[in-house]
């Protein structure tokens, strides 16, 4: 999740687990004919021990001509079957929530100035730069058209900027239907209690590197079948 990765996924979705753990992986399965993807959970108790999946960060790759967190880069990625990605929820200053991943809108987009200072309404005509700076022809979409993109199609991992709320995305999260579609990115021991109070029947991603680390998680109520645990970069 801290580089930019676009990858080839080596296991294709299943829709139960009928694979040996031992057995050879058929990723000649076309995205196509999956009508709907299992739980999350029930997807990566299906992964076989020698393999892995690998989320898009921010739904994109620097190899591709395509923006950070736009619709446009989200159907590419269901196109060619890949089932994880990573977004960036950020919220506006009407409640409107988006995909960005900056505070300020410079780098990656025609707009000027803070996220959190604009409404949609200004928002909307913004145009999203490619991830080598040329701008592209995608605007800005929201959390929720993401949701709607995303159903049955791709997991989703959800990261929260500072300017987006909570109870917004799990509401927004239930209202389409992806409780078991998505998992959502906790930093911090309060983050995850938080997610874990508003959001109970959703996964989380937890940041811990021991056992200890994981009881004191649990003991602030996430339970540990819902952690899905971030180990840090690197090997």
């Amino acid at each position: 999740m801290k580089k930019l990765i676009c990858a080839i996924m080596i296991i294709a979705g299943f829709p139960a687990c009928k694979a040996d753990q031992g057995s050879q992986v058929d990723t000649s399965i076309e995205p196509a004919i999956i009508s709907e993807l299992p739980s999350v959970r029930t997807q990566l108790s299906c992964l076989p021990e020698s393999a892995a999946f690998v989320a898009a960060h921010r739904g994109t790759s620097k190899k591709e001509n395509l923006p950070e967190n736009a619709g446009s880069s989200l159907k590419a990625l269901i196109e060619r079957g890949i089932l994880f990605a990573e977004i960036d929820v950020a919220g506006l200053r009407d409640g409107t929530h988006v995909l960005f991943h900056d505070g300020v809108w410079d780098e990656k987009s025609s707009g000027k100035g803070a996220v959190a200072s604009d409404n949609w309404g200004q928002a909307q005509n913004y145009l999203l730069k490619e991830t080598d700076g040329d701008f592209s022809a995608d605007p800005l979409i929201r959390f929720e058209d993401v949701l709607k993109l995303a159903k049955d199609k791709i997991y989703l991992e959800v990261d929260f900027k500072s300017s987006a709320k909570y109870e917004y995305v799990v509401d927004a999260v239930r209202k389409f239907g992806l409780e078991d579609q998505v998992i959502l990115i906790s930093y911090s021991e309060g983050q995850a209690a938080k997610l874990a109070r508003l959001a109970p029947e959703m996964m989380l991603s937890v940041s811990a590197k021991s056992k200890s680390q994981l009881e004191a998680l649990e003991q602030k109520g996430v339970k540990a079948k819902n952690m899905a645990v971030w180990m840090g970069s690197g090997p």
